[in-house]
């Protein structure tokens, strides 16, 4: 066999062996420094109450000021910039809030903006940093100097930083499940502050993008005070865009189921929280 034929022939097999696959992941949730991304959040709330038991008079004038069935909505656009890593090694945040607005609806009315208009976080713009310890701290407001935020209230503006902090670093092997611990109090109207395992399982990765299925463990009961039983399940899918440290997409569904012992019945309550993030690299 002359060269042509054999170089030929060795560039055929070569085209036709798979490429290889990456079978493990460590996610790494650090901010990137000057990039622009565009993040996107809705997150919808349903809950339904009933009571079980005979009502009293007394019990019945309270009942009357709790609605049966409470519908809540939250809708965010936050644009983020990040700048050069500065001389302490953190990397900068400008963020610019584009939108904020909570609706609400009690037993089936319509849905309506609460306090009839968007918070007053819409339109402002911020600084913040990620310290080289993986911290989110507050800077200043650039935009409305009468507006303040703390650092609670920024990362609550990152939902990779607030829900998925226990994820970052962890190392996933494909068909690997590991616990993560998040917090539910945004679950939870900012009722109860434990946190609860989260099941992620690394399905593939394709495209330099890792695909994972969320899942609360199996029997999550919760402790949220004296004569309430309280379970949490659900789980939902995640995307890890591994060269640009950041969570593009997630869907989540979460059902909270609480029973709570009220003089001579039990006040039942089932919540469901949907969350759906895009973030878009721009």
């Amino acid at each position: 066999m002359n060269i042509k034929k054999t170089a030929l022939l060795f560039c055929v097999q070569l085209a036709a062996f798979p490429a290889f696959a990456q079978d493990s992941v460590t996610v790494d949730l650090s901010f990137l420094p000057n990039q622009t991304f565009t993040l996107e959040e809705n997150l919808n709330v349903e809950m339904d109450m009933d009571y079980q038991g005979r009502k009293t008079p007394e019990l019945m004038i309270f009942l009357s000021t709790i609605p049966n069935d409470l519908k809540m909505r939250s809708e965010k656009v936050v644009k983020l910039s990040t700048a050069d890593v500065a001389a302490d090694g953190s990397v900068p945040i400008e963020m610019n809030i584009q939108k904020f607005r909570n609706f609400s609806s009690e037993n089936g009315s319509a849905m309506t903006l609460m306090n009839q208009q968007p918070s007053p976080f819409e339109g402002v713009s911020l600084l913040a940093k990620h310290a080289e310890n993986g911290e989110i701290h507050y800077e200043k407001t650039l935009s409305d100097s009468s507006v303040k935020f703390d650092d609670d209230g920024v990362i609550e503006l990152l939902p990779q930083a607030m829900m998925y902090a226990d994820l970052n670093q962890k190392t996933f092997e494909v068909g690997e499940t590991l616990p993560v611990k998040m917090p539910i109090d945004e679950l939870a109207d900012h009722q109860i502050s434990e946190s609860v395992n989260v099941l992620f399982t690394l399905k593939k990765v394709e495209d330099q993008k890792a695909y994972f299925d969320l899942k609360v463990e199996p029997e999550t009961a919760l402790d949220i005070r004296s004569g309430t039983n309280a379970e949490l399940s659900g789980g939902g899918m995640m995307i890890y865009d591994i060269k640009h440290h950041y969570i593009p997409e997630q869907n989540t569904r979460y059902v909270l189921n609480t029973s709570t012992r009220v003089e001579i019945g039990r006040l039942v309550l089932k919540a469901s929280t949907e969350i759906s993030t895009q973030v878009t690299l721009n």
